[in-house]
């Protein structure tokens, strides 16, 4: 317990202070551009959040379709002869592309949202 918490309280007090510190002095320099800064750090905020929220979902998304079109070719390697008796080559090919194209819409998908928020955080900061 003492060695889980004794590094997370570290860093905990370390960047409070590092963040108290650095606001005092942006106040002392320039506190008109501090308080427009402070208004526009929410969208940034929130700009992080989506990014990760986004992140996570598209990988998941895509580990899935890849899983899928993995599971297709593993089946159609281990059942050869059965595929080919039955000239299902080209049936279980398009099975193969279709889950590549789940991955692929997912990829596109992510990549526009993750774009988004990254939009948002470096377009208000």
């Amino acid at each position: 317990l003492e060695e889980g918490i004794s590094d997370k309280l570290n860093l905990l007090f370390r960047f409070l202070f590092q963040g108290l510190v650095g606001l005092g002095v942006s106040f002392w320099y320039s506190w008109d551009m501090t308080l427009v800064l402070m208004a526009l750090s929410p969208l940034v905020g929130f700009g992080t959040w989506f990014m990760t929220k986004a992140t996570g979902e598209a990988e998941g998304l895509r580990a899935n379709a890849y899983a899928k079109a993995g599971g297709v070719a593993s089946e159609t390697l281990s059942e050869l002869r059965t595929v080919a008796a039955l000239g299902a080559e080209h049936k279980q090919a398009q099975r193969y592309v279709n889950n590549l194209e789940d991955a692929k819409k997912a990829g596109v998908r992510s990549a526009a949202r993750i774009g988004f928020a990254n939009g948002l955080m470096f377009s208000s900061g």
